[in-house]
């Protein structure tokens, strides 16, 4: 009973214990010692600090390899900045072979999970037409839902394309961001949900 009782216990304490393997003030060579161990337990968060680490030769050589590897971990996890940084990868055929579609589909998975940078980014190549059919109206619209966070240069993009667009084209940019809005709150909504249960 009473070592029923410790494991538990012990399962309990060690379930909240953080898994960054990033620590502040700490050498890279030190962080990416403790990210490798950290991103063998499956943890997304040190799977996406390992990548970074490879990708940018911080504390180890640079290995782009090695970087999409861990970041492609992550993404299977649904992390984020994992997608971005992918996605970039993919763009830039750094690590992986080239492959444009991928390299979208990445940057519109993290912008779907309300990374701003990747919502910023969306906005720019519908801007400019860049590997994506130009739009404006989907420029705005990605402007407008990545300036909900605050992110100045969203607002200023968007701040632009309201100079440039009909009356009828930013009430459809606006009402595709509510769209958006509503879905991704609806899905946050949902994982909530999933989580108590």
């Amino acid at each position: 009973m009473i070592k029923t009782t410790l494991i538990t216990l012990c399962a309990l304490l060690f379930s909240n214990v953080s898994s960054a393997c990033i620590e502040e003030g700490v050498s890279n060579k030190k962080n990416f010692k403790n990210c490798i161990q950290a991103a063998e337990n499956n943890e997304a968060e040190d799977q996406y600090n390992l990548a970074t680490l490879y990708y940018k030769g911080l504390g180890t050589k640079q290995n782009n390899q090695l970087a999409s590897a861990w970041c492609i971990k992550a993404v299977e996890q649904n992390h984020a900045q994992a997608q971005y940084l992918l996605a970039k990868m993919y763009q830039n055929g750094t690590g992986v072979i080239q492959d444009s579609e991928t390299s979208l589909q990445l940057y519109l998975d993290a912008a779907n999970n309300n990374l701003t940078a990747a919502q910023l980014y969306l906005a720019r190549i519908y801007f400019q037409g860049d590997g994506v059919e130009q739009s404006n109206t989907k420029a705005h619209m990605w402007s407008n839902i990545a300036a909900i966070s605050g992110n100045q240069n969203a607002i200023n993009m968007r701040n632009d394309l309201i100079k440039i667009l009909k009356l009828e084209e930013i009430k459809e940019a606006q009402a595709m961001a509510r769209k958006w809005t509503k879905r991704n709150d609806e899905v946050k909504e949902e994982e909530v949900k999933e989580d108590i249960n």
